[in-house]
């Protein structure tokens, strides 16, 4: 490496440590041809001081692009920017003022109501442009305005929500295997204006009883017990039973033929009188005689007959 490559990058790392890490570029350079020398631009305004409150700084910057460089020709001799310290305190309590406020933000919500719209303003400093560190301290109110609104869509879509499951069924067998069931429904909240169905089953179901049911062969002791309690009941009752029913079919059956001659003859009876007829006949001595008569019997209106069995007693005139 010669020598003057050596000076060149010793002065540049001196021009970097110095500037504070900014970039540092050489002042001229070999010209070769027809070279263009570089020639500065104007300088801008300062940037606003880079704190509220404190020291800070501000800067302003040129570039050698008036003309740029060219054909080896000479780079802009001087620096590229410029800085300043500065004090965010410059401003006095009088020297805050609030901006106009903004036009209100759109509605928070896009369907229904319950919405909010947002408007803004800033504190800032008249004589720096600088804004307030704390502008309710600086200015005084509030930076920000809200309202409620409500959405050119309303109602917005109610999407269904599932209700809590009912109890599970009773189980239909006691062995063998069944089915539990249980169910639930899509009304909490019930879907409306366009809103989604709920996703799931409406039903659930679940095995029961599953073991097996005892065979004839598989008797367990107490179903032995209880069908021997069963016979002796049977074989109590029973006879009882059966007295009982032929009782009253005897009943039944004389009832019924005592109406059945009632229907048939109505009055008849012994004579307890005498006659109505006038008197008896002479009769042969001996045997037995029928005699149809006129007497009544009492409170009869019907003659009835009667039999004689033995020898009627003499006539007098």
């Amino acid at each position: 490496m010669s020598l003057l490559k050596v000076v060149s990058c010793l002065s540049f790392l001196l021009c970097f440590m110095l500037k504070n890490g900014l970039a540092c570029v050489p002042t001229s350079q070999p010209c070769t041809g027809n070279c263009v020398h570089g020639g500065w631009t104007d300088w801008t305004e300062y940037t606003d001081c880079s704190v509220d409150s404190g020291t800070g700084k501000r800067v302003r910057t040129r570039t050698c692009t008036n003309p740029a460089p060219a054909g080896g020709g000479n780079f802009c001799d001087g620096d590229t920017f410029e800085v300043l310290d500065c004090s965010g305190d410059t401003c006095s309590a009088g020297d805050y003022q609030w901006s106009a406020w903004s036009d209100y933000m759109a509605c928070s919500v896009t369907c229904g109501s319950n919405g909010v719209q947002t408007r803004t303003r800033t504190c800032t400093c008249t004589t720096t442009s600088n804004p307030a560190a704390n502008a309710t301290e600086s200015c005084g109110g509030d930076s920000e305005e809200r309202t409620d609104c409500t959405a050119t869509v309303a109602p917005c879509p109610q999407h269904g929500g599932w209700s809590s499951w009912a109890a599970w069924t009773s189980c239909p067998v006691t062995c063998g295997g069944g089915r539990l069931w249980r169910e639930r429904e899509c009304t909490n909240p019930a879907p409306a204006y366009g809103g989604n169905n709920c996703t799931g089953v409406t039903h659930e179901s679940a095995d029961c009883a599953t073991a097996d049911c005892p065979t004839a062969g598989n008797v367990t002791d107490q179903d032995s017990a209880l069908t021997s309690r069963e016979i002796i009941i049977l074989s109590t009752l029973l006879p009882i039973v059966i007295i009982l029913m032929v009782t009253l079919a005897v009943f039944v059956t004389l009832w019924r033929g005592a109406k059945n001659a009632a229907a048939v003859s109505p009055s008849i009876g012994i004579r307890q009188g005498p006659s109505t007829a006038g008197p008896i006949p002479p009769q042969a001595a001996g045997g037995s005689h029928d005699y149809m008569g006129a007497c009544l019997e009492h409170g009869s209106e019907h003659p009835f007959k009667e039999k004689y069995m033995k020898k009627p007693p003499p006539y007098s005139p």
